[in-house]
């Protein structure tokens, strides 16, 4: 019944040649053994990691300008009861100090971990360091968060100003100890 394919594949191979009596077979080309005091594993991955950045203490610098400007303004508009501008400011520095410590802890402290590996003192001050600013910016956050209709609450207007007070203190003084010696310790690792 498949006769007729088969002769019609048989048809359709073209013949053998022999083979020219010139001809050659390729030869393979050897491939060399690892020298003896080479390891067999593959090399290991160039690891990324974050890179030395020359402005990124200055910007940080100059957002802690921002951030003591914006507190002051919030500050001297909670004390002339312009409340429509204290909310106005605090959702400018909200914005300002969450841009400001999302860049610290990916930037800032991802490099120096890369950099003070080795140095355990230096590394536990520098978890430290972290560990504080995550600490007072939940607590800054959770205060903001708060302050939602700080306009047309009374007890959230006559509340404001201590609290608010409290918070300048410690971010001013968090700011100075950074400035003095977590900046430095940045610009020395490279």
């Amino acid at each position: 019944m498949f006769d007729w394919l088969k002769a019609r594949s048989a048809r359709s191979v073209p013949p053998v040649r022999p083979a020219a009596p010139f001809a050659t077979t390729p030869t393979p080309t050897p491939v060399p053994a690892p020298a003896a005091d080479l390891p067999l594993e593959p090399a290991p991955r160039e690891t990324r990691g974050i890179s030395y950045n020359p402005d990124l203490i200055r910007q940080y610098h100059e957002d802690h300008r921002q951030l003591l400007g914006l507190f002051g303004r919030a500050m001297q508009a909670a004390e002339a009861d312009q409340w429509p501008e204290v909310e106005a400011t605090l959702t400018t520095f909200r914005t300002a100090l969450t841009d400001h410590l999302l860049s610290e802890s990916i930037r800032l402290y991802t490099y120096l971990k890369q950099q003070i590996a080795g140095d355990p003192d230096s590394m536990d001050m520098m978890k430290s360091f972290s560990s504080e600013m995550n600490s007072i910016g939940r607590v800054v956050m959770s205060f903001l968060d708060g302050q939602k209709d700080l306009g047309r609450s009374p007890a959230k207007q006559g509340a404001f100003l201590p609290v608010w007070t409290e918070i300048g203190r410690t971010l001013g003084d968090r700011i100075a100890r950074e400035e003095k010696t977590l900046y430095p310790m940045y610009q020395d690792s490279h």
